[in-house]
């Protein structure tokens, strides 16, 4: 029964890794996230808008 769960485990570990670094990758590729979030129709106030609300970056997110 050991043998199941720590297989298991490392199934699951590896399906982790997979959607963090894939994650990671589609983030870095998709260019500018403030355009992102800011939308297709947004105008150049608003991305910069969304740029100062996150100029902290990840640290901003996390506070």
């Amino acid at each position: 029964m050991l043998p199941f769960f720590i297989r298991r485990l490392v199934a699951a570990l590896r399906v982790a890794a997979t959607v963090m670094t894939l994650a990671f990758i589609m983030t870095r590729l998709s260019g500018d996230l403030a355009i992102s979030i800011a939308g297709s129709n947004a105008t150049h106030a608003d991305i910069e808008a969304v740029r100062k609300a996150y100029e902290g970056g990840v640290e901003c997110l996390l506070a």
